[in-house]
């Protein structure tokens, strides 16, 4: 057999498992000429689901994971057999779902069969996402993206992988090998897109011994501030509104780490106290902002004039945050980057308290460059974005 015979084989048998993953996962053919839908169709609250429903619409709006799933392209990439994901089946049905969103013939649909998948994964784990219950719209966003990732994971069978120790000297040449070795294990579109570096630093109060990693992320959750009491707002903000950048500063303060997180020095032989710091080593094409406005303890991590944490509240203060231009060049270690610059595309928004409310979303459609909200199953078109005590959920695009 010569080479063309060889490669029209490989080309055939390639062929054929495509199709059978087709018929095994009853996946949906491709949207055609999505240009001309406009992915306005809402989904169907399945009784306080408007968390997942928010999540969703976010996503959605991701121009290049949309065309990726509306295409099928992620055919090539399932990856059934890894432990880690849902054999497929999450990547399946978020695909599916996305093509009825941009098919655009049903004012809404629903998006049950993802949430059933999602149930069905984390009965093996926990019950958080199981029922009927509302929850968290950022967790369940980091569950989807997570599942996403292992389920396109282009890496079939994973390296074992040793630790990297480094106490400083040379950050680039270690940041690249930290991402060298991550990579090693995992590359998907979720990784192509939305995958960032921190810096985390951790110094031994005793023996002053220094530990740095380059560690991956998906999202960046960041601190809201809060007033502790009448006097310090009227000195500090009467307004009580705050910058993102306000959000991020705080994030990236050196912290002491709390009993029953202690660090374990191996000068010393035991656990410390030690010191942390994190900073943003280098940040992806899609940006996500977490902006942690739920407070489910009460250890005051920060330690600023303005942060308090109160279990069972939620932070109404005013963030904010542009919709154009965000400049993070102040913040990024790595200034190698093309550019630290982003655009907002789509916010996820909590209305109400802390115990209930509601989620909706204002997302920039990437085809006609108008503003929508996404409310379960309505949609409209809006001019002003007004959501800053209201946004839960950033996302941005590298200009």
């Amino acid at each position: 057999m010569d080479i063309e015979d060889l490669e029209e084989d490989t080309q055939n048998s390639e062929l054929i498992q495509y199709y059978d993953i087709i018929k095994k996962f009853n996946i949906k053919p491709v949207v055609k000429n999505y240009i001309n839908q406009k992915g306005l169709t809402g989904l169907l609250n399945l009784t306080n689901t408007c968390f997942l429903n928010s999540a969703i619409q976010c996503l959605s709006n991701i121009e290049k994971l949309t065309f990726y799933m509306i295409s099928n392209q992620f055919i090539k990439d399932l990856n059934i057999n890894n432990p880690l994901g849902t054999k497929g089946q999450l990547a399946v049905s978020y695909s599916n779902l996305i093509k009825q969103i941009w098919q655009g013939t049903e004012p809404y649909v629903s998006p049950i069969q993802i949430k059933k998948i999602i149930e069905k994964k984390n009965k093996k784990i926990h019950c958080q996402f199981s029922g009927f219950n509302q929850q968290d719209s950022q967790e369940l966003l980091n569950f989807i993206l997570d599942g996403l990732h292992e389920d396109l994971n282009r890496i079939k069978n994973k390296p074992i992988i040793e630790n990297i120790e480094y106490q400083g000297g040379n950050d680039e040449l270690y940041a690249e090998r930290f991402f060298m070795n991550y990579k090693q294990r995992n590359d998907s579109i979720i990784c192509d897109l939305m995958l960032g570096q921190f810096k985390s630093t951790l110094m031994c109060p005793d023996c002053r011994k220094i530990s740095i990693t380059f560690d991956p992320y998906m999202t960046i959750s960041v601190p809201v501030p809060q007033i502790r009491q009448i006097n310090l707002s009227l000195q500090w903000n009467c307004q009580n509104t705050f910058s993102i950048y306000d959000c991020i500063n705080e994030f990236v303060q050196e912290e002491i780490l709390q009993k029953g997180n202690e660090w374990y020095c191996n000068i010393c032989g035991e656990h410390k106290l030690a010191k942390k710091k994190i900073e943003i080593y280098q940040t992806p094409e899609i940006l996500i902002l977490h902006l942690k406005r739920f407070k489910v303890g009460t250890v005051n991590k920060y330690g600023g004039k303005y942060f308090v944490e109160q279990e069972g509240k939620k932070i109404t203060s005013l963030v904010d945050f542009p919709i154009e231009n965000l400049n993070l060049e102040d913040f990024v270690l790595n200034k190698k980057q093309i550019s630290n610059v982003y655009n907002l595309f789509a916010v996820s928004q909590h209305l109400g308290e802390a115990a209930g409310g509601h989620y909706t979303t204002m997302a920039l459609n990437f085809l006609n460059q108008k503003w929508y909200e996404y409310n379960d199953q309505n949609v409209l078109q809006k001019k002003n974005i007004e959501v800053k005590n209201q946004a839960y959920i950033l996302f941005y695009k590298r200009k």
